[in-house]
């Protein structure tokens, strides 16, 4: 704890365990997925179904493939710092993820893939961010699981991973500095 008003802490984001980030992830698959899919019906006239249908689960194939290897890459946590402090509410990536940005980055260089190295550097773009209490709409705590989510206007910007002792000092910081604004 730096003082009253903030926390800092550091914590392990789980992945195959963690009911969000599958939720997450397979919400992610889906819609890009079904979105594709959709884009390509009209591009064909919607006369080829099949070969579209067989398109889409070769696609969400290599999704979720894509998926396993990073999960397998990153092993089943990422690293993570938070701050709750006066300024809002902030998150920086830990090691293992950043240099698994920078991996796919050169990869991509060295492939010559652009596709591989512009995903390697949006992914680097979000490994600090912060979020001004302005901007925050709503908070909801998940207290069996010690996981805080923030929200703005329309999506969950950031989930905060807590042990016992940060989850009642952040989310004491939190409910003073956004009051009504927090649900369960």
């Amino acid at each position: 704890m730096n003082d009253e008003g903030s926390e800092t802490w550091e914590h392990s984001i789980p992945l195959l365990t963690n009911p969000y980030v599958f939720r997450d992830t397979v919400g992610v698959l889906g819609v890009s997925t079904g979105l594709f899919l959709v884009f390509f019906m009209f591009l064909t006239g919607f006369e080829d179904l099949g070969s579209t249908l067989l398109l889409g689960a070769g696609l969400l194939g290599f999704l979720l493939l894509c998926y396993v290897i990073a999960y397998a890459v990153l092993g089943n946590g990422l690293d993570a710092s938070f701050t709750v402090d006066e300024e809002g509410i902030s998150y920086v990536a830990g090691s293992k993820t950043r240099k698994a940005n920078r991996a796919a980055v050169m990869a991509g260089v060295v492939l010559g893939s652009a596709v591989t190295a512009g995903a390697g550097l949006i992914a680097a773009s979000g490994e600090r961010n912060t979020y001004p209490w302005k901007d925050i709409e709503g908070i909801r705590f998940d207290e069996g699981r010690r996981i805080i989510t923030v929200r703005n206007s329309w999506r969950t910007v950031l989930r905060l991973y807590c042990t016992e002792e940060t989850y009642k000092k952040a989310g004491a910081i939190i409910r003073e500095r956004i009051g009504d604004r927090t649900s369960n």
